[in-house]
């Protein structure tokens, strides 16, 4: 096989070879022959781009594409042939592994109630929407009972605004009749006074007869024989003095003590200052003798502070936030003559400044600063041991309970 010689531009001496894959018996000829024949097409790609002219004509060399002779060309070729036949086996290719999607059964998956009570939701929302957008065209129709639209416009008939308006002003007319009535009438006269002055002494007798305790805007005339007795110079000394401790003419109480699961422990008996403190001395003595539900009896030790003192006395609630007087809600202060200078004294509890009811103090020791602030009363005189035994047990704690 033989080709057409290339025409070298150095020497017009032809190059001839044999076929190029079998070259003849000399291999460096055949070497050197294809170089120079790479040499002449470079060099004819150089003259075409200046436009060489041989012979009066332009020659112009045609770029060689065939992908034998040039490396690059054959790699290039042999990776879309790859690709191709890819591309193939993707196409025919079949899956050894099901990608369908799975089937579902939507009935094992959804609660048919729950969707039917879904879908009449939905269809009472769009009723109720329906029923909306009729109302809102039948207004646009029709108009509201208030003309929004032409103030000046007046109505036939009365709307809800100017009924209300004219009841209102019914109402100014009548009050406006009532209050010249009584400005046309006479102021009251001697008689009439009188007559209320009657009546109100038939109310408070009747009062008086019902309730249990004294009527307290009565009690004055007892608070002005308290201001002009004058306490003897020393009252410690009378307080202290064992003649006057066991007097007759003090009344003495007993409180008989006992603890849950234990019983009657003990009791105690205390001495009450009436001579000092008239009012106070009253109002306990009405509670420890009181035969109906306001008494002392059965009282709890709701409020303990060791080494201090604990309190006790609520006849209305009996846990530390009631209590009354027979005086009324609460009584003042009468005098702080007492002082707190011993253990066991008994003294009044005050919720608030200088108001008292039924609730009172027993002090486990010498408290100076009660002293001007409750009105000490009375004091223990016997059965010491038994306060001993409530600050000392146990069970109870600075805030606890003991029931007597």
């Amino acid at each position: 096989m033989s080709k057409q010689p290339y025409h070298s531009l150095n020497s017009s001496t032809p190059l001839t070879y044999s076929n190029p894959q079998t070259p003849g018996s000399n291999t460096d000829d055949f070497f050197t022959s294809t170089s120079q024949s790479l040499t002449t097409r470079k060099k004819k790609k150089k003259c075409t781009c200046k436009g060489l002219v041989s012979g009066g004509t332009v020659r112009k060399y045609k770029k060689n594409s065939d992908p034998d002779v040039i490396p690059w060309l054959r790699e290039v070729k042999k990776r879309k042939e790859f690709i191709k036949k890819h591309m193939r086996l993707l196409r025919n290719c079949k899956a050894i592994v099901d990608d369908k999607p799975p089937k579902l059964n939507i009935s094992s998956l959804y609660d048919p109630e729950l969707l039917s009570s879904i879908r009449t939701d939905l269809k009472n929302r769009f009723d109720g929407n329906i029923a909306i957008v009729k109302s809102l065209f039948e207004i646009c129709l029709r108009r509201g009972k208030t003309d929004t639209f032409s103030y000046n416009y007046e109505k036939s008939k009365p709307t809800n605004y100017f009924d209300r308006k004219k009841f209102a002003q019914n109402i100014e007319n009548h009050n406006v009749q009532v209050m010249s009535t009584i400005l046309k009438k006479p102021g009251p006269t001697l008689d009439t006074v009188k007559k209320h002055a009657e009546d109100w002494k038939k109310m408070e007798a009747i009062m008086e007869g019902l309730s249990d305790f004294p009527l307290y805007w009565k009690v004055k005339t007892e608070k002005n024989v308290m201001e002009t007795m004058s306490p003897p110079p020393n009252v410690q000394q009378y307080i202290t003095d064992k003649s006057a401790r066991y007097s007759d003419k003090r009344p003495r109480v007993f409180f008989e003590v006992s603890i849950k699961g234990f019983g009657v422990v003990g009791r105690m008996v205390a001495v009450l200052y009436s001579d000092f403190v008239p009012v106070t001395v009253k109002n306990f003595l009405n509670f420890c003798n009181s035969k109906n539900s306001l008494t002392y009896k059965g009282n709890f030790f709701y409020l303990i502070f060791q080494n201090y003192y604990c309190q006790t006395g609520d006849v209305v609630e009996n846990h530390g936030f009631g209590g009354t007087s027979i005086y009324g809600p609460y009584f003042k202060c009468e005098n702080f003559s007492i002082k707190h200078d011993s253990r066991g004294v008994l003294t009044m509890h005050q919720r608030t400044t200088n108001r008292n009811d039924s609730q009172f103090l027993i002090t486990f020791r010498k408290l100076i600063s009660l002293d001007g602030k409750h009105v000490a009363f009375g004091k223990i005189v016997k059965g010491i041991h038994v306060l001993d035994i409530i600050e000392s047990l146990d069970a109870i704690t600075k805030n606890g309970r003991l029931s007597f």
